[in-house]
């Protein structure tokens, strides 16, 4: 994670526009994500609805979660919540997580039971998602609100941002 401080959206924005590569971008993203709200394990999922596909584009652990390979989307009950209604999914205990994701053991390992999981959307498009894993009770109301706001705000620049640098190449 880079050392840069990213205390406004503005300051995360700034630093995004000046990134070189996409590698960088996802990087502030990940330090604002952990400023604004707290993140132990901080991925970005990108959903290719055309290929029935999510690929995890970003990790802060590459040896417990690696960017690799692809994985199917499944159409359950989170995907409906997350994926077609935009909301945040936002769980708590371990035992929450386990109804959902079948790696909640690698997850608890990694001293996590709390999860939010942000949809991303760019003119209305389902980019992804941004997912921030901590401790048990860790996502307040509080924190859940600034995911909500800045840190979806940040994930859609992040987005844009990453596209435009795949367009240049």
């Amino acid at each position: 994670m880079t050392s840069q401080t990213h205390s406004s959206l503005l300051d995360f924005t700034n630093s995004v526009t000046s990134a070189k590569t996409e590698m960088e971008i996802w990087q502030a993203l990940h330090t604002f994500a952990v400023e604004k709200v707290g993140a132990k394990l901080f991925t970005f999922t990108k959903v290719d609805l055309d290929r029935n596909a999510a690929i995890r584009f970003y990790t802060s652990d590459e040896v417990a979660y690696p960017v690799t390979g692809e994985k199917p989307v499944h159409r359950d009950d989170w995907f409906d919540h997350v994926c077609e209604k935009d909301n945040l999914f936002v769980a708590n205990k371990i035992a929450d997580i386990a109804d959902v994701f079948p790696d909640y053991d690698l997850i608890n390992f990694l001293g996590c039971q709390s999860v939010i999981n942000i949809p991303v959307r760019v003119c209305g498009r389902l980019i992804g998602t941004a997912n921030l894993l901590h401790e048990e009770n860790y996502y307040t109301d509080e924190r859940v609100q600034r995911a909500e706001t800045e840190l979806r705000q940040a994930a859609r620049i992040a987005a844009l941002a990453v596209s435009f640098v795949e367009n240049q190449q």
